[in-house]
């Protein structure tokens, strides 16, 4: 015969007026009311908002301050230069002038709307350059912000489940519960916007069109301060080096850039809602399942006997 329990007094605390208003007390056993459930689930909610927009600011500010996206310097002589960190090695301004001597002595010597066609096209490259650095930062931030909400959100599920299922759930505090399952929530929801916005491949996409951009402006410059440069025909594929004292030349020249420049105006910022129609497909079944077990089955009176 076992022996009885002694009865376990209830805590003190939970008689007070605003304990009343937050737990639920069956027996000794003390639980979150409902008030309290619901002010824990908008913390953790709330925590992971504030979270979201401190990584965000953390990662605007970094790039402010590493000057990523800054304005390439006016020129200057070398040793007053000061470069910042995230920008070609590149003085725009030198680089504008050098266009503007080319063939200035040969008598086939470029058109001057040529040079001021190719001076439009490295205002274009460093406006394209400018463009894909913010972009990229934008999603590169919202990307970081969203793995580490669900990285928190993660560890948080993990605790909670390995405690639920240590102590089993009929014997588990209803507030782990709710931690698990809102955290979980959390983990769901910031993995399928991230997935769905494609923050990862539009940040990849954008850093590739600025170094595609970076690279342009480097090869003008070293182009209009040699007054040659290498070309590769796209047809042929055949190398040939191009005289920019030339009009024919710089012509060449100006069309294969034009043919780059569709790459980096290209607008592909990509979406990716798959994960949302595999869903739809998953559920549909079930939902047509549950409807034929729900809907009766209309009986059929019985045949007329033959006399």
């Amino acid at each position: 015969m076992s022996t009885p329990q002694p009865h376990q007094p209830v805590p003190v605390w939970t008689t007070s007026w605003w304990a009343t208003k937050l737990v639920s007390i069956k027996g000794t056993e003390v639980n979150p009311s409902f008030l309290a459930q619901a002010i824990l689930s908008t913390l953790l909610i709330g925590g992971a908002i504030l979270t979201y927009k401190l990584v965000l600011e953390n990662v605007y500010r970094k790039a402010d301050e590493w000057k990523v996206c800054s304005k390439i310097p006016e020129l200057k002589p070398l040793k007053q230069a000061v470069q910042p960190a995230g920008v070609s090695l590149l003085d725009l301004q030198q680089v504008k002038k050098n266009i503007l001597y080319l063939g200035m002595n040969e008598k086939d010597a470029p058109l001057l709307s040529q040079r001021v066609r190719l001076i439009t096209q490295v205002n274009q490259l460093d406006q394209a350059q400018r463009s894909a650095c913010t972009i990229g930062i934008y999603f590169f931030a919202n990307k970081l912000a969203t793995d580490s909400i669900a990285t928190a959100a993660g560890i948080i599920t993990v605790a909670s489940l390995a405690f639920v299922s240590k102590r089993g759930w009929d014997q588990s505090n209803n507030a782990i519960i709710n931690i698990g399952i809102t955290s979980g929530l959390i983990l769901f929801s910031t993995f399928t916007f991230s997935q769905l916005y494609s923050q990862g491949n539009n940040y990849e996409s954008q850093r590739i069109k600025q170094n595609l951009a970076i690279n342009l402006l480097n090869r003008v410059a070293s182009a209009s301060s040699n007054r040659s440069v290498d070309h590769t025909d796209t047809k042929t594929g055949s190398k040939t080096m191009l005289d920019l004292d030339s009009a024919d030349g710089i012509r060449t020249f100006i069309e294969s850039l034009d043919a780059d420049l569709q790459t980096l105006h290209k607008l592909d910022f990509g979406v990716d809602a798959t994960f949302a129609q595999n869903a739809v497909l998953r559920i549909m079944p079930l939902l047509s399942q549950d409807q034929r077990l729900t809907t009766p089955v209309p009986v059929l009176p019985p045949a007329p006997k033959t006399p």
